[in-house]
């Protein structure tokens, strides 16, 4: 499954690197997050609950950060069970505001595989956007 996208927040870019990197804005923002913690500076433990018909369930994983370039650049990589993927994210400046873009894969295997369809992209898409709007509400707060 590939993912690709972008999303126009109303902060510097300085502040939505920042907020990418803070577990408080993390576990309020990740739809379904029940605790995220840096375990180290390129380490992010998660405990997700996923309400998605065919994947429904808590999740645990260790989400990796590699190639910072702050504050414009990073990579995300997770492989846990039955997921593994991977994510580039970049952040320019747009006047006043941030916009970020964000390209990736997931390769889902077992049960999860199922949801490596059209109505698993939308889905992924739909958290995606809601987790952007929560990481903007955390840095507005």
């Amino acid at each position: 499954m590939e993912f690709k996208g972008d999303h126009e927040f109303g902060a510097s870019r300085n502040k939505v690197y920042a907020a990418f990197f803070d577990a408080n804005v993390l576990a309020a923002a990740i739809p379904g997050c029940k605790e995220a913690k840096w375990v180290n500076p390129q380490t992010l433990e998660l405990t997700v609950d996923v309400n998605i018909p065919g994947v429904k369930g808590t999740y645990w994983g260790q989400l990796q950060v590699s190639d910072q370039q702050e504050p414009s650049h990073f990579k995300l990589s997770l492989e846990r069970n039955q997921v593994k993927g991977s994510a580039t994210i970049d952040l320019a400046d747009a006047g006043a505001k941030t916009k970020l873009t964000y390209t990736g894969e997931a390769e889902l295997s077992g049960a999860l595989k199922a949801a490596d369809n059209v109505v698993g992209s939308q889905a992924a898409k739909m958290m995606l956007g809601q987790f952007f709007k929560g990481v903007e509400k955390q840095i507005d707060a």
